[in-house]
């Protein structure tokens, strides 16, 4: 690095930490940071020393106040209205000066002496008492009253040790330089400058201010908005410069940690006592693990191992994990809060605690209130086209049916219930469904139900639903004291989106299933599931989807 480049980026550096970025500004930093390892060095000095200087209290010192524009007023007008210190001019006709000239010019350099000790002297004084401001404000003012910096926006069963959050009218809040334990449950902390960050039980870590985290033990992930280019997450091993980015990084048992990026690119320098080695820019997919004695590793990317996204009131933890929707037909929000055996009526929308066997005639389509992604269900038939969404898509590909549905739809299976099929959940390839690990939809002929993709969208923000994925068909059951039965059944399967028809599978043996997915477009809006008798009749035609999934991946 140049002189030259050294001081653009000291001015770039300051600049978005005080005042914040152009965006054409903010580009020139990050492009100098990622060409250059010792612009990337320089500028992890430069942010450790301005946290260090600019601390206080948990808040960045302002140099713009008016105490301090006070002393430098104060300090001009003592420089303007000081007497001419300046050297007396000997007379050109007299080079050599008598005497008494040399005691006259002893005198005005010691009169002009005099004025500079009283003017450094002032300027000395005012300095110590500007410090000694300075100090009393840090030591003594500002302790005295809490220092918020973080929010708690959001938390679920959260059981803190150690220092507590502070709670009053206008929510509950984290203060700076404290240590705070999470020994159960999770909760999204909110920094002042936006930047977000979600943790889990057993995580330890201290708010030193709203620029610096340091992540103690445990887990976090990290939501750095492009507006806080700077942002620093520390573990004992290691230092992370933000690029406006998202990162998870833990902090392991042995001493280790990791840092896993999911979004943009930061710097990352190894530390060891505290003293940091040469950093290094990472980007999205990186993966790397920085050893206690500061030596780094890459690692495959852990996609499903922090807490990246909640919402409380909707019972709402995402990982990272596909969302599953018989899980969301159970109640759940697709990440495995569902209840299995869990139902909905075909014939009124409403879930039912048990499942019974309901005969239901065709009564048009109807919606289920009670769950913002289920949209609704019908008795699909031939006879007619059938509405098939909310917002009255239309579909007419259905084959004559029976019109007749004997069972409710569920999650998986009523273990506790006595009636045929429902109460067993099934095999398919030697794996066991209708479980919590490997969910399914359980549909009697004739039976449908459509989901509400916009809501799986509204619930991830970043991310986009890539594709629909499933395993269909009428499996075996689980052995529970008894032969196989239903072998007669004959099923249909058919899957749309928006009503439009992307597969159609017709006569469909007890003990077939089939792999099956399909990309789901930007803007489609619904996907609707049906299962139909194949021979006219529902009697014993019945199906699963087995692991119905919406593949997730980031926008």
């Amino acid at each position: 690095m140049t002189e030259k480049d050294k001081i653009r980026l000291r001015m770039l550096t300051v600049g978005s930490v005080e005042t914040g970025l152009s965006p054409k500004e903010k580009a020139e930093l990050e492009s100098m940071l990622e060409s250059s390892e010792d612009a990337r060095s320089f500028y992890l000095d430069l942010i450790a020393i301005n946290t260090a200087l600019g601390k206080v209290g948990g808040e960045a010192v302002s140099f713009q106040g008016k105490d301090f524009d006070k002393i430098c007023r104060q300090i001009e007008q003592m420089e303007l209205t000081a007497p001419c210190a300046c050297r007396p001019k000997q007379q050109e006709d007299n080079p050599i000066p008598s005497a008494e000239n040399k005691s006259q010019g002893w005198k005005a350099r010691f009169t002009a002496v005099r004025w500079i000790e009283r003017s450094a002297l002032a300027a000395a004084v005012l300095c110590v008492i500007f410090l000694l401001y300075q100090l009393y404000y840090v030591n003594v003012y500002v302790p005295s009253r809490p220092h918020q910096v973080a929010q708690i926006a959001d938390s679920s069963e959260a059981l803190w040790q150690g220092s507590k959050p502070v709670e009053n009218e206008n929510g509950v809040y984290l203060r700076s330089s404290k240590e705070y334990q999470l020994k159960g449950g999770v909760a999204k902390i909110l920094l002042s400058n936006g930047v977000e960050f979600l943790l889990e039980e057993e995580a330890k870590f201290e708010i030193e201010n709203a620029e610096r985290v340091n992540v103690l033990e445990g887990s976090a992930y990290f939501k750095v908005p492009s507006t806080c280019i700077g942002f620093i997450a520390d573990t004992p091993t290691s230092r992370i410069i933000d690029l406006g980015t998202e990162f998870g990084v833990s902090v392991l048992s042995g001493g280790s940690s990791e840092l896993h990026m999911f979004r943009g690119r930061c710097s990352m320098a190894p530390r060891i006592e505290n003293r940091t080695k040469s950093a290094k820019l990472f980007e999205e997919g990186d993966a790397v693990k920085i050893s206690e004695k500061g030596e780094t590793g890459e690692i495959p990317q852990s996609s499903t191992g922090f807490l990246r996204l909640m919402d409380s009131s909707k019972n709402f933890y995402w990982h990272g994990e596909n969302i599953s929707l018989a899980d969301i037909l159970g109640g759940g929000s697709g990440t495995g809060t569902g209840v299995i055996g869990k139902a909905v009526d075909i014939a009124s929308g409403r879930y039912v605690e048990r499942i019974t066997r309901l005969q239901s005639r065709k009564a048009g389509y109807r919606l289920v209130p009670s769950s913002e992604i289920v949209d609704g269900v019908f008795i699909p038939d031939g006879e007619d086209a059938s509405q098939v969404t909310s917002k009255n898509h239309i579909y007419d590909g259905f084959e004559d049916t029976s019109g007749t549905c004997w069972a409710p739809i569920s999650n998986g299976p009523d273990l506790n219930g006595t009636h045929n099929y429902y109460n067993q959940r099934v095999v398919i390839n030697g794996q066991l469904y209708g479980t919590k690990e490997n969910p399914a939809l359980y549909m009697h002929s004739n039976s449908a139900v459509t989901f509400d993709l916009r809501a799986v969208r509204a619930m991830l923000p970043g991310q986009r639903i890539a594709e629909f994925r499933t395993m269909y068909g009428v499996p075996r059951y689980e052995k529970r004291g008894g032969a196989d039965s239903h072998k007669s059944t004959n099923a249909d399967f058919t899957v749309l989106i928006d009503g439009a028809e992307i597969l159609k599978k017709e006569q469909v043996k007890y003990g077939q299933a089939f792999d099956f997915r399909k990309q789901i477009p930007e803007d489609a809006e619904f996907l609707t599931l049906a299962c139909t008798d194949a021979n006219g009749s529902p009697h014993q035609d019945w199906g699963v989807f087995a692991r119905p999934e919406l593949v997730i991946e980031q926008d």
